[in-house]
């Protein structure tokens, strides 16, 4: 989980620009400042991977926490340089957010949760609001912190739109009840 890929005085700001308001809206409740990396994944790695000029591999996982029941993991994004297998390394800018001995398991493409959380994190009309507001938000505390990326929302999502572009609404499951 290296930070090395990128500028020291990026992550020095992006870690004081992180709040609740930059924070996912799904863990805005257990926001109190205390976990400052807490639901801060996504609009970090978004950053981040703009900043390396869209080189890098987005990957989405699960993260199963010690103490949080198995059926429910954490969802988590992070970046991997791209280059040969043996030397992709990952930049996880906020992986301090869960606790010690967290297993991440990777849903790349193929993987059975891939689709659905691509397309929820991304497409999804409420979640896509929420995540250009929290990326408009952040990339204005990093200019206040010292930090101008020169990055534009609408210009990170459009590239981020592109290449998950092949992930698709599933249909709702049917009703529990009765088979007939």
């Amino acid at each position: 989980m290296t930070q090395t890929a990128l500028d020291p005085a990026f992550i020095a700001a992006l870690e004081q620009s992180w709040c609740y308001e930059t924070c996912w809206d799904g863990c805005k409740p257990d926001y109190d400042g205390t976990n400052p990396a807490l639901g801060q994944c996504f609009v970090s790695t978004l950053i981040a991977w703009a900043i390396r000029g869209y080189q890098d591999e987005i990957v989405p996982s699960l993260v199963y926490e010690p103490q949080a029941p198995t059926h429910k993991p954490a969802w988590h994004f992070y970046l991997e340089q791209t280059g040969p297998a043996a030397q992709k390394t990952a930049i996880d800018l906020t992986r301090r957010q869960f606790a010690a001995g967290s297993r991440i398991e990777e849903c790349r493409e193929g993987h059975p949760d891939h689709n659905r959380m691509v397309y929820h994190s991304v497409f999804e009309a409420r979640e896509g609001a929420s995540l250009a507001h929290r990326l408009g938000v952040l990339l204005s505390r990093l200019r206040e912190n010292g930090f101008d990326a020169g990055l534009h929302p609408p210009d990170i999502l459009s590239r981020l739109a592109k290449i998950f572009s092949y992930a698709k609404a599933l249909p709702a499951p049917p009703p529990a009840g009765p088979s007939l």
